[in-house]
């Protein structure tokens, strides 16, 4: 039997972006799980503080570790660790949040995302939580940052917990890479 051709898939987001929930979702193996009880208001009770990891085998011999980090730019040390090596990522953005260019910027500087050529698409999760008006407006804030910044990234829904659209995040990124 082939080795399977094993790629690092990087999840990112700020702190409450469903990043825990979404590897959750599309693991095939009992995740890692590095949530623990926030000692600060965050606006949930646990947040990630080391690294959750998953692992899914798609299309024949292709395996993507799935590798979340914390939010919280305290933890940028955990970032650096994840960093080589990633093939892939998807930011997700909170669609109860105001969209946050600074972050947004942050991540795609951090992760080196143009120089690399890294397959990236934006996700934005809870979508199915927040009116369409609401969903609107903050896929136009992403879009006229983009075009602000001559960023051109797919930008999806994304119900966290729906493995249906997990998944379909996974087909968009593999379509990217390729």
């Amino acid at each position: 039997m082939q080795e399977p051709d094993y790629r690092k898939l990087v999840i990112v987001g700020d702190v409450g972006s469903g990043k825990t929930q979404l590897i959750s979702t599309l693991s095939e193996i009992d995740t890692i799980n590095t949530d623990v009880t926030s000692s600060i208001d965050i606006g949930k009770d646990t947040t990630t503080v080391g690294i959750d990891y998953g692992r899914i085998h798609l299309n024949g011999n292709l395996a993507l570790g799935l590798y979340g980090v914390p939010g919280q730019t305290r933890y940028s040390f955990i970032w650096e660790t994840v960093k080589p090596g990633t093939w892939g990522m998807i930011l997700l953005l909170h669609a109860e949040q105001e969209f946050d260019p600074l972050s947004f910027q942050r991540w795609l500087q951090f992760f080196d995302v143009s120089a690399n050529s890294l397959p990236l698409l934006v996700a934005i999760s809870h979508s199915d939580q927040v009116s369409d008006e609401d969903y609107q407006r903050l896929q136009r804030a992403i879009n006229d940052h983009q075009q602000q910044n001559d960023l051109c990234l797919p930008v999806l829904p994304l119900n966290c917990r729906d493995p249906h659209q997990a998944l379909s995040l996974l087909t968009v990124i593999n379509t990217l890479a390729n």
